[in-house]
C-alpha cells in the first residue's frame, strides 16, 4: 500500500484504484496537502494538490472520484500562482478536463492567476485551440473574451504572436474578423501590438496581412 508521500505519483499516473485505496485509509485530509517534489522547471510542480494534477493530466475518472467524496469546493483550490483546475487542464491542452471543469463551474472561465492570466490565456500560450473553441463557445463567443487583458496588458493574440503559435493566431484573428475586433491595434503597458510581438516570425506577420 503506497503511503503518503506517494499520492502525487498516484494522482499523475492516473491510478484510480490506488487512490481509491488511499482516500479510503486515510480520508479526504489528505486532497488538502500538496505537493514539494518540484518535478517540473522552475519548481512548478510544487504546491499543487492532487486535485490540480489530476486536471493537469487530464485524467477525468480520478477527477471524478474526487469531486464525489469532496464536492465541488474542491474546484476552489489554487496552485502558488493562483491558477484554478481550469488553469491547469487549459495549459495542458486537455480538452475533455476543460469542458467537464466548466459543466461544474463555469465560473472559472473568468479567473485570473497571479499574473491575470485566463486560462483562455494559458490554452493560447500553448496553442491548444480545440480547448480555446470549447471556453469561447462556453462564453458565447463575446467579444470581451478576445479582448481580455492580462496584468501586462497582453491580449490572447499577443501571447499567441510572441511564441509563434500559428494556429493559435488563425483562430484569433479568424473570431476577431467575424466580430469586427481591432485585435491588431490593441497596445500592451509597453506600447507593443501583436504585430510587435510577432517580430521574426514571418508566417505569423503573413496571417496578420491577411487579415489586418
Amino acid at each position: 500500500m503506497q503511503g503518503m508521500h506517494d499520492l502525487f505519483d498516484v494522482v499523475r499516473a492516473g491510478d484510480l484504484e490506488v487512490l481509491i485505496q488511499m482516500l479510503d485509509v486515510h480520508g479526504l485530509k489528505i486532497l488538502d496537502t500538496r505537493d514539494e517534489s518540484g518535478i517540473l522547471p522552475l519548481g512548478l510542480g510544487c504546491f499543487r494538490t492532487a486535485f490540480l494534477w489530476a486536471a493537469d493530466r487530464g485524467h477525468l475518472d480520478i477527477m471524478r472520484e474526487i469531486v464525489s467524496r469532496y464536492g465541488l469546493k474542491i474546484l476552489k483550490q489554487l496552485s502558488i500562482n493562483g491558477r484554478t483546475p481550469l488553469h491547469m487542464a487549459a495549459a495542458s491542452g486537455k480538452t475533455a478536463a476543460v469542458g467537464r471543469l466548466m459543466a461544474w463551474d463555469d465560473s472559472m472561465i473568468d479567473a485570473r492567476d497571479i499574473y491575470g492570466c485566463t486560462p483562455f490565456g494559458w490554452a493560447a500560450t500553448f496553442d491548444h485551440v480545440p480547448c480555446m473553441k470549447l471556453m469561447y463557445v462556453n462564453k458565447g463567443k463575446a467579444a470581451e473574451f478576445l479582448t481580455q487583458q492580462d496584468f501586462d496588458g497582453n491580449t490572447a493574440l499577443h501571447t499567441a504572436a510572441h511564441f509563434n503559435n500559428t494556429a493559435t493566431v488563425e483562430q484569433l484573428l479568424k473570431w476577431g474578423g467575424e466580430q469586427d475586433l481591432p485585435l491588431l491595434r490593441i497596445s500592451n503597458h509597453e506600447g507593443k501590438t501583436p504585430w510587435d510581438c510577432a517580430l521574426g516570425h514571418p508566417r505569423i506577420r503573413q496571417l496578420m496581412r491577411r487579415y489586418g
